[in-house]
């Protein structure tokens, strides 16, 4: 009996020990990928902020680079359907709010021209109004399709 056990353990010991290093690779590089969306999605989170927070700028200087980038945002892997949707609002809002008070009648700040000794804002409102429609009109990639896991640094093309 103990000649078979040692026999067997003979036999299976470098499969077991095989299987072991292999299962450990694999845990190892999933945790590795996990590290790696994590860390794209945080960069990507920073970048959709800046972009917020520029397309409400109040004084109106940042407001069309913001949402020039946050309709590219929105079309990224790593945006959700919570992202789309809030990008969507920011766009409505600013549709919204040129066309309450209708082309360039708005100064720096929210205030009306007709309160202010500031000259008219370089940037027309039509481009604003252009861009947010081009966000409202971006389909989110994760809405398209299903998402494709990003390509691997360690892996080749």
């Amino acid at each position: 009996m103990m000649g078979n056990l040692a026999a067997w353990g003979r036999d299976w010991l470098p499969v077991i020990s095989s299987t072991g290093v292999f299962v450990t690779a694999v845990v190892a590089y999933l945790a590795y990928r996990q590290a790696l969306d994590a860390g794209r999605r945080d960069q990507w989170w920073a970048r959709a902020q800046w972009a917020i927070e520029s397309a409400l700028d109040p004084a109106g200087n940042r407001r069309l680079p913001g949402l020039v980038v946050l309709t590219s945002l929105k079309t990224s892997k790593l945006a959700t359907p919570q992202d789309a949707a809030l990008f969507d609002t920011i766009a409505r809002s600013i549709q919204a709010e040129l066309a309450a008070v209708g082309p360039s009648a708005v100064g720096p700040a929210g205030v009306p021209r007709s309160e202010t000794a500031e000259p008219v804002r370089t940037q027309p409102d039509g481009d604003l109004l252009a861009q947010a429609a081009q966000l409202l009109a971006a389909r989110a990639d994760s809405a398209a399709a299903p998402r494709k896991p990003a390509p691997s640094p360690i892996s080749g093309p």
